[in-house]
């Protein structure tokens, strides 16, 4: 039965060596496959005379049972999940029932294993690389044995040395764990022996047995300092790991987190708020290059260098309505009349010229329309600047069209336009309504046949 079992084994191995045989030479190119191992510990016989720590017998010394032994063994990787072992051991034996039955002796065993490597059955793709590995073996092993068996303490009564060449069924367990070219080992391996005289006895309880717990170390062979040896990556795993990061990559590449229209895997700022306009990096727009992104600008058409606050509004020093950045004077006197430059209006200046002077700028608007764009509050925030540095001032707003349509229509859009602008003044710079008067005048005079875009306006006079 038990030389049925070791033919099972053998032939199993050998075909899980030989389809695997594709990938060895790759596997060399990219892996250290070889391992030289050097390994000791403890023997435990477990025989017909077996371990008995009753020193008060007085028996020969090496007879209790715990021995000692060493080996060494070459390993080399077939893949990543099997391997082929050939190793030497010499193993101290001994043991006894009581003093008029014990033995003491040795074995020089030869073995030739299948390993497996237990880490690179899973498919997770932490296993890819890692530093731990850890190995089953089996194999069949020739031995070469020497025992004495004795009748209380010194008295010889049997040998085994000319009779010894015998067999067993190797298993083991072995962790590895790499430290540069090198693996630190402990293990355990049992020789299941198709033997009955290791302890110089035949009889009892049947086949002999020997456990070898063991400490070691292995150096792994390769030219390339970069390689790693090939029990130390799973190459499923590997390729689980791959795939996972091309879907998180794919994920990337249509998944918007922030709602911004550009995906994660290309957006530089992941959280910009719901609505802010950006750019093809995800980044929040500054149109006007002042640091304050778009979304957050009270001013997002200011002058290009000028110096703006928190909310990104043009500083105005001298509180003139005229920005630092286009005032010829900064530092005019408050409750001045400034132009459009910010220069001071001598007394006396009045009417539509005067007003036209201090900065106030006509508000134009698009085809049969009556909101105000945003690039239109410039002329808004110096007029609005203008009125709260002169509180005892008033305005009226005279709103126009285009010749297109019908006059009736032109009179009431007029309205609206002119109606527009004293809302923004009123609702965003804080103008008191009473200061503003409001009128229409539809397309009864307009600045020139030749541009209707000039002619929809709203223009700002004094008021009565």
């Amino acid at each position: 039965m038990k030389n049925n079992l070791i033919g099972l084994f053998l032939l199993a191995a050998m075909g899980l060596s030989l389809s695997s045989a594709a990938q060895t030479s790759k596997l060399k190119d990219e892996y250290r496959v070889w391992g030289l191992g050097l390994e000791l510990g403890p023997t435990v016989s477990s025989m017909d005379l077996g371990v008995n720590f009753d020193r008060a017998d007085k028996l020969t010394d090496g007879t209790s049972g715990i021995n000692f032994g060493f080996g060494i063994a070459l390993t080399r990787a077939i893949d990543h999940l099997w391997s082929i072992r050939g190793g030497y051991h010499y193993l101290g034996t001994g043991g006894s029932l009581n003093p008029n039955r014990s033995f003491s002796g040795s074995i020089n065993s030869f073995e030739l294993e299948g390993v497996m490597n237990l880490s690179n059955l899973g498919v997770s793709p932490r296993t890819a690389e890692r530093k731990f590995a850890l190995l089953a073996t089996g194999g069949v092993s020739g031995m070469i044995v020497n025992a004495e068996r004795y009748a209380g303490p010194d008295g010889k009564i049997a040998s085994v040395s000319d009779n010894n060449l015998g067999a067993s069924i190797v298993l083991g367990l072995i962790g590895k764990y790499k430290v540069g070219r090198f693996d630190v080992d402990a293990g355990v391996r049992y020789w299941m022996m198709v033997y009955d005289k290791a302890d110089a006895y035949i009889g009892g309880r049947g086949n002999d047995g020997l456990a070898y717990p063991f400490v070691g170390m292995t150096y792994n062979f390769g030219k390339n300092k970069e390689k790693s040896s090939a029990m130390y990556t799973n190459p499923i795993g590997k390729l689980a790991r791959d795939v996972a990061e091309t879907k998180a990559k794919m994920d990337g590449l249509t998944t918007d987190d922030d709602g911004d229209g550009v995906a994660n895997i290309m957006d530089k700022d992941n959280a910009t708020p719901a609505g802010a306009i950006v750019d093809g990096s995800g980044r929040p727009m500054d149109s006007d290059a002042d640091g304050i992104p778009d979304f957050m600008d009270a001013q997002p058409f200011s002058a290009r260098g000028a110096k703006v606050d928190s909310q990104g509004k043009e500083v105005d020093t001298d509180k003139d309505g005229v920005p630092d950045s286009r005032d010829a004077e900064p530092n005019s006197p408050a409750g001045e009349l400034v132009n459009f430059q910010g220069k001071r209006i001598p007394k006396g200046s009045s009417g539509a010229v005067g007003m036209a002077g201090a900065g106030s700028s006509t508000v134009y608007f698009p085809l049969n329309s009556a909101a105000v764009g945003d690039a239109e509050h410039r002329s808004l925030a110096a007029l609005a600047g203008m009125l709260n540095s002169n509180e005892d001032m008033t305005i009226k707003l005279v709103g126009y069209t285009d010749k297109t349509g019908p006059e009736e229509y032109n009179m009431k859009l007029g309205t609206r336009r002119a109606e527009a602008v004293k809302r923004e003044l009123v609702n965003t710079y804080g103008i008191d309504a009473s200061r503003i008067s409001v009128e229409s005048k539809g397309a009864s005079s307009f600045l020139t046949a030749k541009r209707n875009d000039v002619n929809r306006r709203v223009e700002v006079l004094p008021g009565e």
